[in-house]
This record gives structure tokens, C-alpha cells and sequence, in this order.
């Protein structure tokens, strides 16, 4: 039985604070600069970053201990790219993402004015939430200097700040376009060139039948929302196409190597919202000290409990025993095809159900992403 990837534990590890998001820009154009600041949490150093601007980008170099990772950000949040580790995960974005429900985005100037480093800069509250929606008050604040520098953030829980950044050296220089903007190689994927020597699986798995399954969502109303997911298998390789009402809503592969991942996502109107390419590192140095790959698996757990779906008897497994506030189980079938899968987290469940299973070569090319997934004006880095 092979192990799942468990993708959001992926980014706790390693996604940083909110420190490490675009610095709040009020003017619609700032001086080229280079800015190193220092990013606490609870008053606490926690890493060191360089923010670099030229023109609409923004790029933010942070480390935090052995971790480094890089942020581009497009100006008014339009198209944000972030790379972990050393080209590890790399994520696209388009549109902002309000860092909180319930919060109220507006920014609002204040008359306070600051020095800090020889500048003045006056206090911005950037954002807040709204006590009688969250039953908290979070604010996040900024200094920005004349000419739309930031000086220094935070984010105060009532009278606690808990993360904040604050420059320790300003530098205004010419910076050329090619240090702040995401380089067009990120889109270019090599997997399909290994052929056979792609990565190994970190156990051995038992690999499914080759197969195109069809499945269609069962736990809603079909006179609402036609669901469909289509599921092409090709040795150790696994694309998933779903799609919503006849639009594509996610579109993901996978290796049971578990080192690499493709996982596109789309907005609820079939525009193009986030991509996340993954290839982890598939050989440490250090078998005895566990890898990030390795510490986010888990080894599905038999329910003993049996279905029949399109004549073919399936078995039910746990496919994330221990996981809090959310779960995902699935019946297979006995050469390791899924004819139903539930998902739940808090609120809301999701049953697929498996209409058409065909046993058949797969090639390839079925595999791989569309092509305009990968296309850099698709993700506003053209």
C-alpha cells in the first residue's frame, strides 16, 4: 500500500510569517531601494530578510536559521511567487489573499509620525479585524517614509505584538529588473526527460493497474453542482483532472516517489488562481535524521470494511489515521484502483463514487499538465 503526502504540512514547515508577505506600498511608485530588516515573533529574532524593489516588483530574501526562501511580489498583490528552500516548492499566485476572514483591508493614514534610521515615516494602520466577527482584535500596522518606503511592520494581538519587522539599513540604488522578478525557468519542468530513471520511490510501493477512472461527486445535489474528477494512472506516475459544471477547478499529478508533486487550482469562475510545484530532496545525507518527505507521510490504515462499486468489491482505508478536524478514506479495489473517496474537514464532506473504470495503457502525454498551466503570462511573469 503506498504512503500519502500530506501537502498543507508541507507549508507549516515551511512557511514563514507574515512578516515575509509584500511590504504595504501606499504610493503607486517608490525609489529603487534594497532594505535589510530583522522579523520577530512575540519580540523574539527569528530570521533576516532583504527586501529589494524596482518598478512594480517586489523581492523579499528571507532566512530563518538553515531555511532560506524567496518571495516576488507584483505590485497591488496581482501575481506573487514564492520559492522554499533551495528551488524545493514554488508556488504561483494570482489576486491578493486577505490574510485573515473577517477583517476589514482599507488602510487608513494616521497622523503619527516616526524616526527611524536617520527617516521619517508615518504610522499606517494597514489592516484589522473586526472584534464582533472574530471575537479578537488583530491589527497590523506600518512606517513608511515620503517616498513609500517601509520602515518597519507589525501585527498587534490586543496589546501583544506578535510578529514584526524592522529595517536596519536603507540603501536607495538602481536595481535592474532581473534581481526582483521570478526567473521564467520555474515553469520549466524536466520530469518527463528522466524517463525511466525517475525518482525512487522512498519505500517500494505496490503500483496500481495502469487505469482512467471517472468519478463524480455524490455527497451534493447534481442539479447544482456537476463534479467530475478524472484519475489516469501510468506506473508510478498519477494526474487527477477535475472539473466543475464542464470548468477545470483543479488539476494535480503526483509520484510515488513523493518528491514530486504538480497542483494547480482555479478560481470558482475557471480563471487561474495558484500552482504549487514540489520536488523535495530524495536523497539525505542523513538516513537516520528523518527528511521533510519523510516526516509528512502516513501509511494508510484497513477499516475492515468492504463496498461493492460498478460490480467490483472494494476495501475501505484509512488514508490519514491520527489527522485531527479532518479525514480522508477510500475504497479500493484489489489491484489498488479507488472506486469511492470521502473527505471531510470540520463542516463539509465530499463522496466521490467511481462511474467508469477502464484498465488500459496510459501515456504519458495523458500525464503531463496542460500546456497553458505552465505558460509564464498565466501567472503575470511574462
Amino acid at each position: 500500500m503506498r504512503t500519502i503526502l500530506v501537502l498543507p504540512a508541507i507549508f507549516c514547515i515551511l512557511g514563514g510569517s507574515a512578516a515575509a508577505e509584500a511590504p504595504f506600498a501606499p504610493l503607486t511608485s517608490q525609489p529603487d531601494y534594497v532594505v535589510t530588516m530583522t522579523e520577530s515573533s512575540y519580540r523574539k529574532t527569528v530570521a533576516a530578510l532583504t527586501v529589494t524593489h524596482h518598478e512594480s516588483w517586489t523581492r523579499i530574501d528571507r532566512v530563518q536559521g538553515s531555511n532560506p526562501s524567496t518571495g516576488y511580489f507584483f505590485a497591488n498583490g496581482l501575481a506573487t511567487v514564492r520559492i522554499y528552500g533551495q528551488g524545493s516548492v514554488v508556488s504561483f499566485l494570482l489576486g491578493r489573499v486577505p490574510n485573515y476572514s473577517g477583517a476589514d483591508l482599507v488602510p487608513r493614514k494616521t497622523e503619527e509620525r516616526q524616526i527611524r534610521l536617520g527617516e521619517g515615516c508615518t504610522v499606517w494602520d494597514v489592516w484589522r479585524t473586526k472584534r464582533e466577527r472574530t471575537g479578537y482584535s488583530l491589527t497590523h500596522s506600518s512606517c513608511v517614509t515620503d517616498d513609500g518606503i517601509e520602515l518597519w511592520q507589525k501585527s498587534v494581538n490586543d496589546n501583544d505584538t506578535i510578529s514584526a519587522a524592522e529595517a536596519t539599513q536603507v540603501e536607495r540604488r538602481p536595481v535592474a529588473l532581473e534581481e526582483v522578478k521570478p526567473s521564467l525557468a520555474l515553469l520549466k519542468l524536466d520530469w518527463w526527460d528522466q524517463g525511466g530513471s525517475a525518482p525512487a520511490a522512498l519505500v517500494t510501493p505496490d503500483h496500481e493497474t495502469d487505469h482512467e477512472t471517472v468519478m463524480e461527486l455524490t455527497s451534493v445535489p447534481h442539479d447544482t453542482e456537476k463534479s467530475v474528477r478524472i484519475t489516469r494512472r501510468l506506473g508510478p506516475w498519477q494526474s487527477q483532472d477535475e472539473t466543475v459544471n464542464g470548468i477545470r477547478r483543479r488539476f494535480e499529478i503526483t509520484h510515488d516517489s513523493h518528491v514530486l508533486r504538480f497542483d494547480y487550482a482555479s478560481n470558482e469562475s475557471g480563471a487561474p488562481k495558484e500552482l504549487t510545484i514540489m520536488r523535495l530532496n530524495s536523497a539525505p545525507s542523513d538516513p537516520a535524521t528523518p527528511t521533510l518527505e519523510q516526516s509528512t507521510f502516513t501509511q494508510p490504515k484497513d477499516m475492515n470494511r468492504f463496498e461493492t462499486v460498478l460490480g467490483e468489491t472494494c476495501r475501505w482505508f484509512d488514508m490519514t489515521p491520527g489527522i485531527a478536524d479532518a479525514g480522508h478514506s477510500a475504497c479500493m479495489s484489489s489491484d489498488g484502483i479507488v472506486l469511492k473517496d470521502h473527505r471531510y474537514a470540520r463542516s463539509r464532506e465530499r463522496t466521490w463514487t467511481a462511474v467508469r473504470v477502464t484498465r488500459r495503457p496510459v501515456s504519458l502525454d495523458e500525464i503531463k499538465p496542460p500546456a497553458e498551466l505552465l505558460e509564464p503570462q498565466t501567472w503575470g511573469i511574462e
